[in-house]
């Protein structure tokens, strides 16, 4: 009979329940906040890797000190690769049942971890969505907060996943707000996209999850504070990064909707998200000021995006009226999109900005 001696660090991962991976990058000046918001949960079982990606600053050295005082942190420290890189190095250290993430000038609020593994135990699923804050700061003061709203505590299945669409949506696409099943994340190969470099690789990841047939259980409440410090906001400029991203993101949701029926199961939804979530990001990121190249850039742009197959879909009376039960503008920027009508809805869109 085959004997097998556990060593003292395989003993230690089977009491480990969840794996934090925190990204560190020039974050010097909050660091400190974000990793003591996560050793301070009150839940027995959790390791926090941080991942020092090459930072410039002192972040690497605030770590490591962070490591010496407390047996639950490990830090990686590698060549500078991008968030994508940094929460991948993270996955493949880990060693708890669950993970989740953490943003190194965020906040985790309390029982976070401790009523979510709860909630991922009681039901055995594979992902739990959970609510967050956003609190704009200016100078240390908040000027606005907001919450995620919009879903009801609830398990969702393959079975009952269409009806449950638009709730799942509205849980936001943040990783931070989630608990994955390490397993599940494994055996279904997911991982961090390192090409997406300038967003939509936290959409992709739940996108997968979902398209590989995750249970999840939607947790209401807010554990999750992300901060957004205006003073340090800057006007991002385009990047065809940003096309192949998003429509990454749009054919594999394009494959998720197809696989639950959901065009057929909840009718009207399907053009709603792609009129909110494709065609008016692709144009707000085309905003005036933001591209390099103009106009030739923005036609370029829009005419590539316009030629994805999914936008072709017919349009239904019944369709129609969910747009327009969406808002009139939802109604007429996805009309004007498939008419291939561009640049006459970017001038609508951005009329307000001309002298």
């Amino acid at each position: 009979m085959l004997s097998i001696n556990k060593t003292a660090e395989d003993s230690k991962a089977e009491d480990i329940h969840i794996s934090v991976i925190m990204p560190v990058y020039k974050s010097e000046q909050y660091l400190d906040v974000a990793v003591r918001s996560v050793l301070e949960q009150q839940f027995d079982g959790f390791e926090l890797i941080l991942v020092d990606d090459g930072s410039p600053d002192e972040s690497g050295r605030i770590c490591d000190d962070f490591a010496i005082k407390d047996s639950r942190v490990v830090v990686i420290h590698k060549e500078n690769g991008g968030i994508c890189s940094a929460r991948n190095a993270g996955l493949q250290k880990a060693r708890g049942k669950y993970v989740t993430f953490c943003d190194n000038d965020d906040e985790y609020l309390p029982g976070l971890l401790a009523d979510n593994y709860a909630l991922a135990e009681q039901y055995s699923v594979d992902v739990v969505r959970y609510s967050r804050f956003k609190t704009e700061t200016l100078n240390g003061r908040t000027v606005t907060e907001t919450i995620t709203r919009g879903f009801s505590q609830r398990v969702i299945t393959a079975d009952n996943f269409a009806e449950n669409y638009e709730e799942l949506r509205r849980t936001g696409l943040g990783v931070w707000t989630g608990l994955y099943r390490r397993a599940f994340l494994q055996k279904n190969n997911i991982r961090f996209d390192e090409k997406m470099r300038y967003g939509y690789e936290d959409k992709m990841f739940n996108l997968s999850c979902y398209y590989c047939g995750a249970t999840i259980a939607l947790n209401p409440k807010p554990y999750y504070r992300w901060l957004q410090r205006l003073e340090h906001s800057t006007t991002g400029k385009f990047a065809d990064n940003v096309t192949y991203s998003l429509i990454k993101c749009l054919r594999l949701e394009t494959r998720m909707v197809l696989l639950h029926r959901i065009i057929e199961e909840n009718p009207g939804i399907w053009h709603i998200v792609l009129t909110k979530d494709y065609i008016a990001e692709i144009y707000a990121r085309l905003r005036p000021g933001a591209v390099q190249g103009d106009k030739k850039t923005i036609i370029r742009t829009l005419s590539r995006f316009r030629k994805e197959e999914t936008f072709d879909i017919p349009s239904n009376s019944e369709e129609k009226k969910a747009l327009r039960r969406e808002s009139f503008s939802t109604w007429l920027m996805w009309t004007l999109f498939q008419k291939r009508k561009l640049m006459l809805l970017y001038r609508l869109i951005y009329l307000k900005n001309r002298k």
